[in-house]
């Protein structure tokens, strides 16, 4: 199905919500808009970017630390079926699988290259961060300044959201590292002759999502 076809007025009021923390006057407007273009309301939220800035609803929430907007958004994406998230699927490992939908709205970069990310770790909502990262949110992108949104943080002296967005980081290395020695000791497994082992960035806070 081809994303809907949403009116600046339309585009305008669902950025406008999400920005002023308007919660149900939001997702009354999503629900009618849904109802009338025969989308969905994630291809709603999806299409509804601010012509200038390039920013979403999700984008507007994260910089305001509106956080109950923010997270009934993204469980729209998690769990499409009803428009709330759901424990979700496991991996064999017990980690929730995260849906892709989610992890490709989340990650959307405006016009100056910022995603929900980097407005929410800039202005310090530690919380929306958390709930970003959850779901996928990327550490490592960053912006057409050439900053991650850590750099972002810190310039802003943020320092408990760079305390905890460094512990992440830390924590992904130390999997990864882990995950490379698991497939170097499998491949040396067997003990054959045909076995071996494998050898081994400060701006301004902005106030109300804009810039």
């Amino acid at each position: 199905m081809p994303p809907p076809n949403l009116s600046n007025d339309t585009i305008d009021d669902i950025i406008y919500c999400a920005r002023a923390n308007e919660t149900e006057e939001l997702f009354s407007t999503l629900s009618s808009t849904a109802q009338s273009t025969g989308a969905n309301p994630q291809d709603v939220l999806a299409s509804a970017v601010e012509e200038h800035s390039g920013s979403t609803a999700l984008h507007m929430a994260a910089a305001n630390g509106h956080l109950d907007i923010l997270e009934r958004i993204l469980d729209y994406f998690s769990n499409p079926s009803s428009g709330r998230a759901s424990s979700g699927a496991e991996q064999g490992n017990g980690e929730a699988l995260v849906p892709a939908p989610v992890t490709a709205f989340v990650n959307i970069q405006n016009a100056s290259g910022n995603t929900a990310l980097h407005w929410a770790a800039l202005n310090g909502h530690l919380d929306a961060v958390k709930a970003l990262v959850a779901v996928g949110a990327d550490l490592e992108v960053r912006n057409k300044a050439g900053r991650d949104v850590v750099f972002e943080a810190e310039g802003a002296g943020k320092e408990e959201v760079v305390s905890w967005l460094l512990g992440v980081g830390a924590e992904k290395e130390v999997e990864q590292s882990k995950g490379e020695e698991g497939a170097e000791e499998k491949i040396g497994e067997g003990g054959g002759e045909g076995s071996s082992k494998s050898v081994e960035e400060g701006v301004e806070e902005m106030e109300l999502g804009e810039k």
